[in-house]
């Protein structure tokens, strides 16, 4: 593992029209059940499939930074960076950001955090499953500083494959939980991704709804951020493939304040997917 340091700004250019602006420590926001009065700092979270290839990298180099920098993220994973991809957007994110790498596959999925909010409190990655190269999921367990809480993220990148795809799900459930079992009380967590599944496949199924992946359910009970927020309107494709395959999710105990699908201008072929979550107390 490396911990390095990394930039920001704001705008973002949404297929859908969202604030995904930080509030105020006493911002009223709109929710689709009411009112939200916040007396906590939210988390702005980018999951963000940069695209492997170095051919056309120095062409989109800028364009990836700025959309990233557009989001204004507070956690974010990235999926499909070479070494060389990372190094230039760790570069270009210095300033602001912390890129954590683990160098666990061909194509690395490194986290990216705000250096003056959060601490690095421990880290790691488990096998999802093997196409080609081993799948990952990446995960660091992070100190909220303002909020004064811990966070476990976890980034992935799962296989095309079906049924390696199911077993790199499964994976990532047991990790979810076996951190889980480790606290007192529910940890707040964060799982995003390129998860190569459309909302109906057998993996997101397990994950979403409750549905058995080799005879077993998840003992997780976890939401996709958009449907959190907009439970009647479809999502917007997150792909040039002309499906939404890119995720954020988080337990249903988590309060989802906003979510968004951006647009990637033709810098990569997935488009950033954002979400905005309060603490569990944020709706009255």
């Amino acid at each position: 593992m490396r911990i390095r340091i990394i930039a920001v700004v704001s705008s973002l250019t949404v297929l859908v029209p969202l604030s995904t602006a930080h509030a105020d420590v006493h911002t009223i926001k709109r929710h689709p059940e009411g009112m939200v009065k916040t007396s906590h700092t939210p988390l702005e979270i980018l999951t963000f499939n940069v695209l492997a290839t170095r051919a056309t990298w120095d062409d989109r180099r800028a364009g990836i930074v700025d959309k990233i920098k557009e989001t204004d993220p507070d956690i974010a994973g990235l999926q499909e960076a070479f070494e060389s991809i990372r190094s230039d957007i760790e570069y270009d994110l210095q300033d602001d950001y912390t890129m954590v790498s683990f160098d666990a596959g061909m194509h690395d999925n490194p986290i990216i955090f705000r250096t003056d909010r959060f601490d690095v409190t421990d880290s790691g990655y488990v096998d999802g499953a093997f196409c080609g190269f081993m799948r990952t999921v990446n995960w660091v367990r992070l100190y909220d500083n303002r909020n004064r809480e811990d966070i476990y993220f976890y980034n992935n990148h799962m296989c095309t494959d079906v049924g390696e795809r199911e077993l790199h799900s499964v994976a990532l459930v047991e990790l979810m939980d076996s951190h889980q079992r480790r606290t007192s009380a529910p940890a707040k967590a964060i799982a995003v991704g390129d998860l190569n599944s459309h909302r109906r496949s057998p993996n997101a199924r397990y994950l979403l709804d409750g549905s058995p992946l080799f005879g077993e359910v998840s003992p997780l009970d976890l939401d996709d951020t958009w449907e959190a927020v907009y439970p009647r309107v479809a999502k917007p494709p997150t792909s040039d493939r002309d499906v939404s395959i890119d995720y954020i999710l988080t337990p249903d105990s988590m309060n989802v304040l906003d979510a968004s699908v951006g647009d990637h201008a033709g810098f990569s072929d997935h488009h950033p997917v954002t979400a905005t979550i309060g603490s569990g107390d944020d709706i009255e």
